[in-house]
């Protein structure tokens, strides 16, 4: 039973971690595009290197606890993350090349489409508008979330094992 529930603890730890040092920390000393976001990355941890049936329990945890963060429509953050760990497990599955640098490049694009998806979103809901420097600052926080995916993938994959998808 410990063998089957340590690979979920782990980055479900460093997820949780991940959001109480950014609501307690850095949300008062950076500006919200600095802040990384620890959910979504394990999110994707799961959906590239996990290939048991029940990844998709700690990503409903991970998406409710993003959903109850955003403070926007309840729903909206859940269906949104759980759409992006269906697409990025499909896109990586068949795409899978192992090589640093498309990881990297494929955690940029998925971090690029969810964005522009909660872009969407935020605009279909709430009329939002973006800022001149919008773009700018979204292209800011895609690229640290996706320089810091790589080593905590590779961490988190030392450290819970390898169960990455067999080709």
């Amino acid at each position: 039973m410990k063998k089957k529930i340590y690979p979920f603890i782990v980055p479900l730890g460093i997820a949780f971690f991940g959001l109480l040092l950014n609501i307690l920390a850095c949300n008062r000393i950076f500006p919200k595009y600095l802040i990384v976001d620890f959910p979504l990355l394990i999110t994707a941890y799961f959906a590239f290197f996990d290939n048991s049936e029940v990844s998709i329990l700690p990503v409903i945890i991970l998406a409710t606890f993003r959903d109850i963060m955003s403070g926007g429509n309840m729903g909206s953050f859940f269906f949104a993350t759980l759409s992006f760990f269906f697409f990025a497990r499909y896109f990586y599955r068949k795409l899978y090349v192992e090589n640093e640098l498309f990881l990297l490049m494929a955690v940029f694009a998925l971090l690029t489409l969810e964005s522009i998806s909660v872009l969407v979103i935020n605009y279909a809901t709430y009329d939002f508008v973006p800022h001149l420097l919008y773009p700018l600052t979204e292209m800011i926080r895609i690229s640290i979330n996706s320089l810091l995916a790589v080593p905590i993938f590779y961490a988190l994959m030392r450290r819970t094992g390898p169960r990455a998808y067999e080709i």
